[in-house]
């Protein structure tokens, strides 16, 4: 199975169709997690027409521009039962006939760290049911001062050290990543540059 998780930052976007449709060809992926989606009401319905009928979706509606998570899977490849208890994720349980059963969770995280733990509760009770999980998504933190450049200097707050305390609490592993180590920037110039 091919999984493709992609923060797309709008999925309005006049170009993202024909950017996606590619990376769907380019990859072959039977599941496609998008994140911050910014979709809701009308322009969430709208999405939802020129998504082929080959694919099965489940979605949360984003809160205005903020958050929103499509998760779509080729009908007939795999067996999936999706949920979610939280605006900020969702879980599939996978059933693949090579692989057997499996726990994928997608999640695109409040930048209000309160927020987190009860999230940080609901996967840490997910994993701990021994099925091989994935827990992927935008979880707005970073973990050490390495994954920021620019304005104020990074400090271990307590959003870092939760979010490490959580990975390591659900026996989590950091896959790391590939292409460009910065993903994102505030378009600021000089010392508010981030």
């Amino acid at each position: 199975m091919r999984l493709l998780i992609w923060n797309t930052r709008g999925v309005g976007k006049s170009f993202f169709r024909s950017i996606f449709s590619r990376l769907i060809q380019q990859h072959g992926s039977d599941v496609c997690v998008l994140l911050e989606t910014q979709l809701f009401g009308a322009s969430f319905a709208h999405a939802r027409r020129w998504i082929s009928m080959a694919w099965s979706t489940y979605a949360v509606e984003s809160k205005g521009l903020s958050g929103g998570i499509l998760m779509m899977w080729r009908q007939g490849s795999i067996r999936m039962d999706a949920f979610h208890r939280y605006e900020q994720q969702v879980a599939l349980v996978i059933f693949e006939s090579t692989e057997g059963l499996w726990l994928l969770s997608e999640m695109y995280v409040s930048t209000e760290y309160k927020e987190w733990r009860e999230l940080w509760s609901e996967i840490f009770r997910m994993v701990s049911l021994g099925l091989p999980s994935l827990v992927a998504g935008d979880f707005n933190c970073i973990m050490e001062s390495h994954e920021k450049m620019g304005n104020r200097q990074y400090t271990d707050g307590i959003e870092s050290r939760e979010f490490r305390k959580f990975i390591d609490d659900a026996g989590l592993i950091d896959l790391g990543y590939s292409g460009p180590k910065f993903i994102w920037c505030n378009n600021q110039d000089g010392m508010a540059r981030i």
